[in-house]
């Protein structure tokens, strides 16, 4: 899979293993058919992709671009299906609960939990004392671990009433 225009910043694999997306330089995110390698979309933004994530069921692809805003993508279109929005930080990661209806992004300092169906925030937590790199569910859903610059993994309790 050739890719034009700069460097790669990231690439994710679907659940099932045929596609792979990849983002970068080129401020496109695009996806590619892996046993035939084609081509399947490309989707424009204003400024670098920096996090690709696929949903558990291969449906949806969420991307961040350097900015505030989590697109959540329809991952056979590429096109835009909810927009997280509501932090003023950039978004510097992105992940899905096992349902894949709680996706969950780090803006900066702050972890945001949000309904994939409706694109409300959920819930803020106020993470660290650095910008959050990382996160990760447990595979039960139960509980978020995130990591940063400041050195510390913490465990969150997210279940929801």
């Amino acid at each position: 899979m050739k890719w034009s225009g700069g460097w790669v910043t990231s690439v994710a694999f679907s659940p099932d293993g045929r596609d792979v997306a990849g983002g970068g330089q080129s401020r496109t995110t695009r996806l590619w058919h892996v046993p035939t390698g084609q081509l399947r979309w490309k989707a424009p933004g204003r400024t670098p992709y920096t996090v690709l994530e696929f949903s558990p069921d291969g449906a949806v692809l969420a991307t961040t671009r350097g900015d505030t805003v989590v697109h959540l993508k329809d991952a056979r279109t590429g096109e835009d299906l909810r927009l997280l929005e509501g932090q003023e930080h950039v978004a510097r990661a992105v992940t899905f609960a096992p349902d894949g209806r709680t996706p969950a992004s780090a803006h900066d300092a702050v972890i945001c939990l949000w309904d994939a169906e409706t694109g409300d925030q959920l819930l803020a937590l106020n993470a660290h004392t650095g910008p959050v790199e990382c996160l990760a569910f447990s595979p039960d859903g139960r509980t978020l671990a995130s990591g940063g610059h400041d050195r510390v993994i913490r465990l969150w309790d997210v279940r929801m009433p």
